[in-house]
């Protein structure tokens, strides 16, 4: 891993000189999209709520498709929207080995996310890249968001457990009714996994199928709680 001893930068949107270890002045951090109102379960934003929890306290919004199709993951939490500034930065950090702008993106997150984190999960678990996509590229970008994000909550990461066997297309490529039929049984668990409440983490969710599959294959192994992380919550028209 990189970045322990971060000083002064250059903010990496405007270039205007930030403070120590924080990458992005504070002004381009406001100018990020949140996800504020959002599904429980897939994290698409939400212009009402739609359905009350059986704790009073609590609000639990649900989007249709959570009600009538809901994922084998159990929660979402998306730090942003996928719109300006933000798509830049992924994929700088997604596509030309931009591996500094990655730890800043996972500062970002924790930044936003920390108050929301659903309980204690026991581990993280970044969404494996098939050894194809992984050479090609030379670094899987969620477990370059899982490294700072675990150690800012004092969390195990499990990259053993779960491996792609399915080499897939891109779905960034894809039709959104091809998307889930190119991710089926693209995952699969190979170790034991100990934990009872795992996070899967990646990058942006779309549709969701990439991290419904891989989901439901950790749900299959006998985790009893599957909850998703990601640093972008992307909508398709």
């Amino acid at each position: 891993m990189l970045y322990s001893h971060i000083t002064s930068n250059p903010c990496l949107l405007c270039d205007t000189q930030t403070a120590a270890n924080t990458l992005t002045c504070q002004a381009c951090f406001q100018d990020l999209l949140r996800v504020n109102n959002a599904c429980y379960q897939c994290a698409l934003p939400l212009n009402a709520p739609l359905k009350q929890g059986d704790n009073a306290a609590t609000t639990i919004q649900l989007c249709g498709h959570c009600l009538s199709h809901p994922p084998s993951f159990d929660y979402a939490v998306a730090a942003f929207l996928y719109a300006q500034p933000l798509d830049y930065l992924i994929r700088q950090f997604k596509f030309s080995n931009q591996l500094l702008t990655g730890y800043a993106l996972a500062k970002l997150m924790l930044k936003t996310l920390k108050p929301s984190i659903n309980g204690q999960p026991e581990c993280l678990i970044p969404v494996p890249l098939h050894p194809k996509k992984l050479k090609s590229r030379g670094y899987n970008q969620a477990q370059e968001l899982a490294y700072p994000i675990a150690k800012s909550l004092a969390i195990n990461i499990d990259l053993t457990s779960c491996a792609r066997t399915k080499h897939t297309q891109a779905q960034s490529k894809l039709a959104k009714t091809d998307r889930r039929s190119n991710m089926k049984n693209a995952f699969e668990v190979i170790k034991p996994i100990s934990a009872e409440h795992v996070v899967l983490i990646d990058d942006i969710m779309t549709t969701g199928n990439t991290l419904n599959e891989l989901a439901k294959q950790v749900k299959k192994s006998g985790v009893k709680t599957v909850g998703v992380l990601v640093c972008a919550r992307a909508v398709l028209e």
